[in-house]
């Protein structure tokens, strides 16, 4: 990967973290705390795609390793199947499969993780 789209690409993956953690909180005020209605929460988790479509093309246009790759796809076929399917599709028809909502949040963030790690090593590799 070259260091231009290394760097962009971590850039995304920390912003998609950060989102992760704020999503989390954003939850938090609505359940735990009832100050404030989904709104906020479900904005973000839509606008999280933002982050991952661009992700996706660099990490092509980057010449990212194959492992780096497949999992930004799965990082986004995650994001996609916790915010449209459970959520839009599923939820009325079959809730004990949306409630998998919140544990795809752990998923999310664990794969970003670890896209941050591979590209630290590879670039640390390359080095």
């Amino acid at each position: 990967m070259t260091d231009s789209a290394r760097t962009l690409f971590r850039l995304l993956a920390w912003l998609f973290i950060i989102a992760v953690v704020v999503q989390v909180f954003l939850a938090g005020m609505v359940v735990v705390a009832q100050q404030m209605d989904w709104g906020g929460h479900e904005g973000l988790g839509h606008m999280m795609g933002f982050l991952l479509l661009p992700m996706l093309v660099v990490a092509y246009l980057g010449k990212a390793s194959r492992r780096v790759k497949m999992l930004t796809w799965a990082l986004f076929i995650t994001w996609f199947v916790q915010s449209y399917v459970l959520i839009i599709f599923l939820r009325q028809s079959m809730p004990i499969l949306a409630a998998f909502h919140p544990v795809l949040a752990l998923a999310d963030f664990l794969l970003a993780h670890l896209l941050l790690r591979y590209t630290r090593e590879e670039a640390a590799a390359a080095a």
